[in-house]
């Protein structure tokens, strides 16, 4: 999970497994090539109710419209339909959907810069130190021998 001040009060984490952002999704005839934001200036967007980056994309004041959505299947809905020009979820998210062929209509948008990357982590019991100390540990030794690399390549997390 995304290690927050919120969560950091209830929870420790693990140093960063790996960084990610949002990806976009278009509809499978859109063949332009969204490199950054303001690629998408003027058109209509998707992002998840209550998340930070909904509100991140609606501050910047680029779009035509940031609709809200309560799931991704909506969002992938209404970017196949033509009602929206692109979706954000995390990117990792989906690529998952997408090979998993649950994005009919639509494609990921590899080579997006997210507006920003947040790290992942693993969390434990506050206080659990000597877990914590394994979890880092075994994380240091993959990271060194490329393990974790291959199993973040694998499933399209980046670096």
């Amino acid at each position: 999970m995304t290690p927050t001040t919120k969560r950091e009060e209830v929870i420790d984490f693990s140093q960063p497994v790996a960084f990610f952002g949002k990806g976009i999704i278009v509809n499978a005839s859109d063949k332009n090539n969204y490199r950054t934001i303001q690629d998408l200036k003027g058109t209509v967007v998707g992002a998840g109710v209550g998340e930070e980056t909904s509100d991140e994309l609606m501050k910047l004041g680029i779009f035509k419209e940031v609709k809200l959505y309560n799931t991704g299947s909506d969002m992938a809905r209404d970017v196949a339909l033509g009602r929206i020009a692109a979706a954000f979820n995390d990117y990792p998210v989906w690529k998952a959907q997408e090979a998993a062929g649950t994005l009919q209509g639509c494609r990921v948008v590899d080579g997006f810069t997210p507006l920003r990357k947040v790290p992942i982590a693993f969390g434990v019991k506050k206080g659990n130190a000597a877990l914590l100390a394994k979890i880092n540990d075994g994380l240091a030794k993959i990271k060194a021998d490329g393990t974790l690399d291959g199993i973040l390549k694998k499933w399209n997390f980046g670096g």
